[in-house]
């Protein structure tokens, strides 16, 4: 029996309403409509903090490198699924695997797109060339060689146990930012993940059971 999977074009949906709710909400602060007869005096021995960034809501360095790291993540997610069709005869992958190149393409998007918002680049070559792929659940480029060469069964288990560590290294990316960031949009995106992608392991994992492939 194969479980529902929540569409991850619904992360994408859902991260940005709720950037624009949160932005409405705080238009219903009530202490902006209190009126003052004089403005407060300033106190000669308070000091205002120097960054400005550490705001609540505002993004930092965690944010930053979250999605910055998350777009050769989606990349790689890509390029792994663009291998699929051709190389297997169940529709289960195929359909994953189409499933992953548009909406992680359309996610890269928006991930550029707070990547501007926040005024930061994407992520170096030269950071890229540090990055450990094994921590991120990403394969290296002689395990994508070997994966390139299977196909059937052999190619239906190692592609299912790499996407399963592929997703399993973004859940611990969007975990990490979500305890050390403070961008309520990364915030939203980053529990939308970690939901969508434990949902796909659990559903990978019961296909290789299905299929006797564990």
């Amino acid at each position: 029996m194969r479980t529902t999977r929540k569409p991850l074009r619904a992360i994408a949906a859902a991260a940005a309403l709720s950037v624009v709710l949160a932005a409405c909400g705080q238009g219903d602060d009530p202490t902006m409509d209190m009126p003052m007869d004089e403005p407060p005096a300033e106190d000669p021995d308070v000091v205002e903090p120097d960054d400005e960034a550490a705001a609540d809501g505002e993004a930092n360095a965690a944010d930053i490198q979250f999605v910055q790291g998350m777009i050769p993540h989606h990349e790689g997610a890509i390029e792994m699924a663009e291998l699929v069709e051709g190389r297997t005869e169940r529709q289960e992958p195929i359909d994953l695997a189409n499933e992953i190149i548009d909406v992680q393409d359309e996610e890269i998007s928006l991930l550029r797109g707070m990547l501007d918002r926040m005024d930061a680049d994407d992520m170096a070559m030269d950071d890229m060339g540090d990055m450990d792929h094994g921590d991120m659940g990403m394969m290296e480029e002689g395990e994508m060689e070997e994966l390139r060469q299977l196909e059937g069964d052999e190619f239906d288990r190692r592609f299912m146990e790499a996407m399963i560590e592929h997703h399993q290294g973004a859940i611990d990316m969007a975990e990490q930012v979500l305890a050390e960031g403070q961008d309520e949009e990364v915030a939203g995106l980053a529990q939308l993940v970690i939901d969508a992608q434990e949902a796909e392991i659990d559903q990978m994992q019961q296909w290789l059971e299905e299929w006797e492939l564990v």
